[in-house]
C-alpha cells in the first residue's frame, strides 16, 4: 500500500509525469540491512524545532527529549541475525585478491617455478658445455692427427727425386719436427 502511494507521489512531483524506473532495484535492495536501517531512521526522526532554546543545569528535560534519549533502534530484525551489513570497497579488494597472504603465497609459487626452470636451463647449458667441450676435443685430435700425417710424411719423403732448394726446404722442416718432439 505505501509502495503505491509512493508511486503515485513520485509520478505526480516529477515535472514529465514519468513512473519510478527503478522498481526492480527497490525489490533487491529494500531488504539490505543498510536501507533498512536508513528507513527506521527516516521513520523514528522528529522534525527538529525551529528554534532551539538554551539549556542550563537546573533545567530538566523536555517530554520530547526523553523520548530521543529512550528509544534504541535495532537495525537488524529477529529474522535476520545472522545477516551483517555488506562489506566496503576495501573489504571487497582484500577478499578479492585474497589479501597480502595470498600475493605472496602467489609470488612464493612464481619464484618456485623460476627456480624450477632456472635449473633445468642450467643443466641443459651444461650438457650443451660437455657436447661442445667434446666436439672441441675431437677436433684437436684431428688436427694432430693430420699434423701428424703430415709430419710422417715429410721425414720419410723421398729425397732423390727433388732439386736442391726442395731437398733444403726438407731438411728444415725435418729439423723443426725433431725440435718440437724433442722439447715434448
Amino acid at each position: 500500500m505505501q509502495i503505491n502511494d509512493a508511486l503515485e507521489t513520485y509520478t505526480g512531483d516529477d515535472e514529465e509525469h514519468k513512473s519510478f524506473a527503478f522498481m526492480h532495484c527497490w525489490y533487491r535492495l529494500k531488504d539490505e540491512d543498510k536501507w533498512k536501517s536508513w528507513r527506521l531512521e527516516l521513520s523514528t526522526k522528529q522534525k527538529p524545532a525551529a528554534k532551539k532554546q538554551k539549556s542550563t543545569k537546573d533545567s530538566t528535560p523536555s517530554a520530547g527529549d526523553e523520548k530521543i534519549n529512550d528509544e534504541v533502534v535495532e537495525v537488524a530484525d529477529a529474522g535476520s541475525a545472522e545477516r551483517k551489513r555488506p562489506p566496503g570497497q576495501k573489504q571487497a579488494k582484500q577478499a578479492r585478491w585474497g589479501g597480502n597472504d595470498a600475493c605472496i603465497a602467489t609470488l612464493d609459487k612464481m619464484m618456485e617455478k623460476k627456480e624450477a626452470r632456472d635449473k633445468e636451463r642450467d643443466k641443459a647449458r651444461e650438457a650443451s658445455l660437455e657436447v661442445e667441450k667434446a666436439s672441441i676435443e675431437a677436433e684437436k685430435k684431428l688436427a694432430e692427427a693430420t699434423l701428424m700425417k703430415e709430419e710422417k710424411d715429410i721425414m720419410l719423403a723421398d729425397t732423390s727425386s727433388l732439386n736442391a732448394d726442395q731437398l733444403q726446404w726438407i731438411e728444415i722442416m725435418r729439423k723443426k719436427i725433431l725440435a718440437r718432439h724433442m722439447e715434448n
